[in-house]
């Protein structure tokens, strides 16, 4: 589905991406995470073509992303993605956030687009504020209009950048569990996320991101438990003892036996 090879990616003196390689399946649910300025949201929007890459190849869905914007329209037509954000409209309605990209992006009938933006607002709660702004929602609500606007063009591929930092911590639980509905719907998925939940209900990968370069991957519980790179054991450590604290959950819970690790390094 997602294809990277020695993906570099710089502004000016600074390098976002350095040699970034790899491989995404069909169906698969890969979580990035790393420190700040690691380059996680810059891959994600190099393979949605958000971004150019200065080097190397990226290919979605057997097309190479580039600065073609006939193939580029043919990679965003399959591919949603939710930002950090929610970059919605501000001028506009929550419907009319979720039906623009249908009339624009795959020439939907005005009936048509409108009847499927509704039954997405609906499937993440949000039909009842389908005539406010955004400006009159909560954080959490409007990520859920992004998170709508994402998946009302039924796509291939669904990127996930952060979608629970910039909302209420009381609010992360309910945007945690529409990101496992989405994993589970057999949607191919990769999350930028430091929600370990998450990670250990759906993901079947996880890969450790550090100055722009992919350390380590591998099962999230292996991660989380057996990580043999020291900058990803600290990392990840740091995170597992907030997760642990933030559930209320102290009790430790028993890993898989090791499976063994891409070290990248």
């Amino acid at each position: 589905m997602i294809e990277c090879r020695g993906v570099t990616k710089w502004y000016g003196a600074f390098v976002a991406l350095d040699d970034v390689s790899l491989t995404i399946r069909r169906g698969e649910v890969v979580v990035v995470v790393g420190p700040s300025g690691a380059g996680k949201s810059t891959l994600l929007r190099c393979i949605n073509g958000l971004e150019s890459h200065n080097a190397g190849d990226i290919r979605v869905l057997g097309t190479e992303v580039d600065e073609d914007r006939y193939r580029l329209g043919h990679v965003r037509r399959q591919v949603g993605m939710v930002f950090q954000n929610f970059n919605l409209f501000p001028q506009m309605s929550v419907l009319s956030n979720v039906v623009v990209a249908q009339r624009l992006v795959h020439r939907r009938s005005p009936g048509e687009a409108t009847n499927r933006a509704l039954k997405a607002l609906d499937d993440v709660g949000m039909l009842r504020h389908r005539d406010k702004p955004p400006a009159q929602l909560s954080g959490g609500e409007q990520q859920r209009v992004a998170i709508a606007r994402a998946l009302v063009n039924d796509p291939e591929i669904v990127l996930l950048d952060e979608p629970t930092a910039s909302i209420d911590p009381e609010l992360t639980k309910g945007t945690v569990s529409l990101m496992n509905e989405i994993a589970r719907g057999g949607v191919t998925v990769v999350a930028v996320t430091h929600e370990m939940g998450f990670a250990r209900a759906v993901a079947d990968r996880m890969i450790y991101l550090e100055g722009g370069r992919i350390v380590e991957e591998g099962h999230p519980v292996d991660m989380l438990f057996h990580a043999h790179d020291e900058r990803t054991r600290r990392f990840l450590g740091a995170i597992r003892r907030v997760d642990l604290t933030d559930t209320g959950d102290d009790s430790p819970w028993a890993p898989p036996d090791p499976a063994p690790l891409a070290d990248h390094t």
